[in-house]
């Protein structure tokens, strides 16, 4: 039983793998096997005398896998050894800058300039709708509705429907 690596041991170990396979399997009698429809790239498998599959390669690390045939019952089945399987979510994720992805594409609402002076004309003009605000200043409908019922208090109402949008209370209009 392999032992989860983390994330920096399991992906240095990885590559000493692959490469260390990679050499190994320049030296193997290798074959190119029939690709299915939807399968990508090539798939390398070892053939006996009698042209069958006696081992294929792992997808990650190319490390051999004896009596391993991709083609059970006609299906292919995805090679993979056990260290990768393992640790395959480090693998994967290898080559994703996922440190520098900003995952949020809205701002959050303690980074929002919120020019209160154009929202007020457009209650005014009952031309204000939560959704077209939230899309102007980059924020969700949620946060934007948070802040303005932060900035204006019980001064204004949120009607739904197609005639709805943020109009002034008329029990508290200043």
């Amino acid at each position: 039983m392999i032992t989860k690596l983390k994330k920096e041991e399991a992906l240095l170990e990885f590559e000493e793998r692959k490469q260390k396979n990679i050499e190994i399997a320049r030296g193997l009698p290798l074959e190119s096997c029939d690709k299915g429809r939807g399968i990508r790239g090539e798939i390398f498998v070892i053939k006996n005398n009698n042209d069958e599959v006696v081992s294929s390669l792992c997808s990650y690390c190319k490390e051999q896998l004896k009596g391993y045939d991709p083609w059970k019952s006609g299906v292919y089945i995805f090679p993979i050894c056990e260290f990768c399987l393992v640790h395959s979510s480090h693998i994967e994720g290898r080559n994703s800058n996922s440190e520098n992805k900003k995952r949020r594409t809205k701002l959050s609402p303690s980074e929002s300039n919120v020019d209160w002076s154009y929202v007020n004309k457009m209650i005014d003009n009952n031309q204000a709708k939560l959704s077209l605000l939230a899309s102007k200043y980059n924020l969700n409908s949620q946060d934007m509705r948070g802040l303005i019922i932060k900035h204006y208090g019980n001064t204004i109402v949120f009607r739904r429907g197609r005639a709805g949008g943020i109009l002034w209370n008329p029990n508290n209009k200043e």
